[in-house]
């Protein structure tokens, strides 16, 4: 019986080592990638997690790509400049060294005529993503399912949405977005709730907002003059750091850490995300890049996932930890 259990278990190892991801036959930890767009340079790029190096993810066929987010084995890809959002089929890969990399393979237009700056992935009542429109002041949804593009919130009628930045979900049911103009009316940080179509300005501290992430507890988000954090419920807005020259995207890695991309410095940087109490915090530099600006945190585990991604575990975090107040 012991022998009949040791060949099941490595012919199970073996279909798996063949399979499309190739995953390592000798029991892998998870792996951790961050995903880094260049608007500036055209380019998509990844580091593996905790050093890197950063290695070319794609080099060619986009414009200025902004916005970045996974679902299952899709990488979503927001190209401002050519007015489109691209799906690139996601794979990962092991050298002969064992070690881990992301490849993209087959892509498409999934939207197009559109200037999205930042996209974010959901579940709400199917497969969604949420973007921005900056130039023509609107917050979308595309449902991956119906293959339909709907206005969520025009700056027409909502002056919240002034020229939303940063796109980010708010548990299952939320959504944040930041305004790169007029911040200190129309909110720095504005927060809505999808069912019933509610808005709140979280902060109005300043007026030219950026990127968003969401960690357990808090929320950041950056601007012209430094990085700015209030808990997800209650309290008012807190910088946590000025030291980022030019900070745009960030992410959080659903373990403790929220990650930075500084366009003008060319770096990544990392700082505690889970803080009690919200006040300045070292960095760690984590990476140097040319001019990146969107930043995806990917977390992939061969022992529980086919396909890299972070659905499941989005998902099953966000239901137990439930939904902004």
């Amino acid at each position: 019986m012991q022998l009949l259990l040791l060949v099941g278990l490595a012919a199970a190892a073996q279909v798996r080592a063949q399979s499309r991801l190739r995953v390592p036959l000798q029991a892998p930890n998870p792996q951790s990638f961050l995903l880094l767009s260049s608007p500036a340079r055209g380019v998509v790029e990844y580091m593996r997690l905790p050093d890197g190096p950063v290695h070319p993810l794609i080099d060619h066929g986009l414009t200025r790509p902004q916005g970045l987010a996974v679902l299952g084995d899709t990488l979503y890809v927001a190209d401002r400049g050519a007015k489109r959002i691209e799906a690139y089929e996601l794979s990962v890969i092991t050298d002969q060294h064992q070690k881990e990399h992301l490849k993209v393979g087959k892509y498409r237009t999934l939207v197009s005529d559109v200037e999205a700056y930042s996209i974010a992935a959901g579940n709400l009542e199917g497969e969604k993503l949420y973007f921005t429109d900056s130039e023509n002041k609107f917050v979308k949804q595309y449902d991956l399912e119906k293959q339909v593009v709907s206005t969520l919130f025009d700056g027409e009628d909502v002056p919240e949405v002034a020229a939303p930045g940063g796109i980010a979900m708010a548990g299952l049911q939320g959504l944040l977005w930041t305004n790169k103009v007029r911040g200190s009316t129309a909110g720095s940080l504005v927060e809505a709730d999808l069912p019933t179509k509610t808005i709140t300005k979280k902060t109005e501290n300043v007026d030219e907002t950026y990127g968003v992430c969401v960690s357990n507890s808090n929320i950041f988000y950056t601007s012209e003059v430094g990085v700015y954090g209030v808990k997800r419920v209650g309290g008012g807005p807190v910088e946590v750091s000025t030291a980022i020259s030019q900070p745009r995207g960030c992410a959080y890695d659903m373990d403790g850490t929220v990650y930075f991309a500084d366009e003008a410095g060319g770096k990544v940087y990392s700082m505690p995300a889970n803080a009690e109490t919200l006040a300045a915090a070292d960095l760690t530099e984590v990476a140097s890049m040319a001019e990146p600006y969107g930043i995806f945190y990917l977390s992939y585990d061969p022992t529980k996932h086919v396909k890299p991604g972070l659905v499941e575990k989005f998902v099953h975090w966000w239901e137990t930890d439930g939904p902004l107040a």
